[in-house]
């Protein structure tokens, strides 16, 4: 073997320097976490029912968060949410002091019109005096229906022992239902897709969505109120009227350890490939497929549209019957 000589200052400085820009992640082998959804296939304005737990040598885990993200076909963040095992823990590095619903000025406001933005503002604080924290805020805009309107975040970087805190808008959907809603803040060191950690548990604020024919507030003030079983966590939302269609991304993280599934939203099932019409491009996806089976390396469950684990000549038909509609 060719002797390697030793590398000069220079060399050394640059391979330092390459190996403290590396994040090295190692995998957690006790820890197992879960989750799961009541469904596979969804239809727009529907309840998403997500679950889970998490078990260490197979013990349940209790009284830790899990940071849960769900993401449509089109990587959009549908729903961010931060879950606990049991009772929520005491917040780490970063804590969240305020969160409240205001105008564009930060000035408080509880009432927001369909059809206009809602504003937040939200304050963060690093509990550690010595290091700086990298963090991300997420706010996420429900209405009293449970539907999941839209996503706010920021990253930045947080001083020792300091606070910071931002304004962010959210645009309340023509279609939004009226009445008590609620956005909730969380803190992660990165998004839950990333395996990202929770600093602390959610916080929460109501607001009222009128249609703006009446300036009453019916706000309810009380924040929704989370329990579960120990070791197990779940959530649920809704999705909105006409949500972006085809299979959605669900991420469980806790610590080192992360779990996926995934969901279809569909209005028509033999609008194979999800683009709101059924045409050629469909037909021809079946048609690829045709005569396989689960096994076979051109299947493609999605075509198999009576479920009968073959793409044959009745799921072509199907297709054909469908041919030319779209999705309103």
């Amino acid at each position: 073997m060719r002797a390697l000589k030793s590398p000069t200052p220079l060399i050394f400085l640059i391979f330092f320097l390459m190996l403290s820009s590396f994040n090295v992640v190692y995998a957690n082998p006790d820890l197992e976490i879960t989750v799961g959804t009541d469904k596979q296939t969804y239809s727009s304005g529907e309840l998403v029912n997500i679950y889970g737990d998490l078990k260490r040598d197979g013990t349940p885990v209790t009284d830790v968060l899990i940071g849960l993200q769900v993401n449509d076909a089109q990587n959009k963040i549908v729903s961010i949410r931060t879950r606990s095992t049991g009772t929520t823990p005491s917040p780490w590095s970063i804590t969240i002091t305020e969160l409240i619903s205001c105008d564009q000025s930060g000035n408080p406001k509880d009432t927001f019109k369909r059809g206009a933005l809602a504003y937040f503002k939200v304050r963060v604080k690093n509990l550690n005096t010595i290091s700086e924290r990298d963090v991300t805020v997420t706010i996420n805009l429900y209405d009293s229906d449970q539907v999941s309107l839209g996503i706010a975040w920021i990253k930045a970087t947080v001083g020792p022992g300091k606070e910071f805190w931002y304004i962010c808008s959210i645009p309340i959907p023509s279609e939004a239902s009226t009445g008590a809603a609620h956005a909730f803040a969380n803190a992660y060191n990165k998004w839950p897709k990333e395996n990202g950690v929770a600093y602390c548990g959610e916080e929460a604020v109501a607001f009222t969505i009128t249609d703006g024919t009446s300036s009453t507030s019916s706000n309810d003030s009380t924040s929704p109120q989370y329990t579960s079983s120990e070791g197990t966590y779940d959530l649920t939302f809704r999705l909105r009227s006409k949500s972006a269609l085809g299979d959605h991304n669900v991420y469980a993280s806790y610590y080192q350890t992360l779990a996926t599934t995934t969901f279809d939203v569909v209005w028509l099932f033999t609008d194979i490939d999800r683009n709101g019409k059924v045409d050629i491009l469909d037909i021809a996806l079946v048609a690829k497929a045709y005569g396989s089976e689960p096994d076979d390396p051109n299947w493609e469950p999605k075509a198999d549209l009576d479920g009968n684990g073959i793409i044959d000549i009745l799921d072509i038909a199907k297709v054909a019957r469908d041919y030319g509609k779209k999705r309103v």
